[in-house]
């Protein structure tokens, strides 16, 4: 367990799951039953995960460190497992870090879970804004500190 584990995210859906989707602009085709939405370009997120030595109590925090988007943590009750699940919930196009949470509820109510809610920097998640990306980057390795993460049960996840 004294080894750092790796994660890494490549799709080009990974950060457009939340408000990213939301910002481009879908177009339906009436003779046609067919969608176009608009490419996203691939991210690549790669994070180390702590060693999960932190407090890992159940409960919900802010995360606010000056010059940076806040982060919402929440931790749920344990059932007994060495790592807990991660999940990166994504706000909504107009949302906050709390909406990530908020969309994510029944997780909380899941044992052995850590959920993790950043805030973009603008209005919506953009994958080409480095801010973003580096954000989310950051809430994961937040999360890995406080808790021991399972790296085979890591998603992000999001709305819009």
């Amino acid at each position: 367990m004294g080894r750092l584990r790796r994660i890494v995210l490549t799709a080009p859906f990974v950060l457009a799951l939340a408000g990213a989707a939301a910002a481009c602009s879908v177009e339906r085709d009436a003779s046609s039953s067919a969608i176009d939405v608009p490419r996203t370009p691939a991210v690549r997120l790669e994070v180390s995960l702590g060693r999960g030595s932190g407090p890992c109590a159940p409960g919900t925090t802010k995360i606010a460190r000056p010059g940076s988007q806040p982060i919402r943590l929440r931790i749920t009750r344990s059932g007994g497992r060495a790592r807990r699940a991660l999940l990166v919930a994504l706000h909504g196009a107009g949302a906050y870090a709390k909406g990530g949470l908020d969309a994510f509820r029944a997780a909380a109510r899941s044992p052995d879970v850590v959920v993790v809610a950043p805030a973009s920097h603008g209005l919506s998640w953009d994958p080409g804004r480095r801010s973003d990306v580096a954000i989310v980057e950051r809430a994961i390795r937040i999360a890995s500190q406080r808790c021991p993460i399972d790296p085979r049960r890591v998603a992000v996840g999001g709305f819009s």
